[in-house]
């Protein structure tokens, strides 16, 4: 057992544990911030793990504009095709009740299909939202598709 966790199952064991966890909380955050500039992609990884300890599989608005802002689209630019409100406005059209998925999941999901198919479907912005409507749908995949398929992705 690392010394890390002895000292966090110690604390766990204190009167105390919030005023507890927050003063780890603030010494782990500083020292993130210099793994982040040193080694971003252990930082990356770190960050992904407790998102989906935090979240479970699905997007929260910092982790879907990250992975919305690095999407290489086939129409030569780069990021966010339709913006959150817009997607929000499409969700809203097409009642979604956000049971297996979030409005952020979907952000990313229309702006993923918008950015992979823009070169078979042009500029039909119907044809998208049927796409991505049907892939975060799809009754075979499950529950956090759109977080884990980006997972594997990235």
């Amino acid at each position: 057992m690392s010394k890390f966790r002895k000292l966090l199952d110690k604390a766990l064991l204190l009167p105390d544990q919030k005023a507890t966890m927050q003063g780890l909380t603030n010494i782990l955050d500083s020292h993130l911030l210099e793994l982040e500039g040193i080694h971003p992609d252990i930082y990356w990884e770190v960050i992904h793990d407790i998102h989906k300890l935090v979240n479970g599989a699905h997007f929260d608005e910092m982790m879907a504009v990250w992975a919305v802002s690095s999407l290489s689209n086939e129409d030569g630019t780069t990021g966010s095709h339709w913006s959150k409100a817009e997607t929000d406005q499409v969700g809203s059209s097409e009642g979604f009740s956000y049971v297996d998925f979030n409005q952020w999941d979907w952000y990313y999901v229309l702006n993923m299909i918008y950015s992979d198919y823009y070169n078979v479907v042009g500029s039909n912005n119907s044809m998208y939202i049927a796409l991505a409507k049907a892939w975060i749908m799809d009754r075979d995949a499950p529950v956090g598709k759109a977080f884990l398929y980006w997972s594997a992705m990235c």
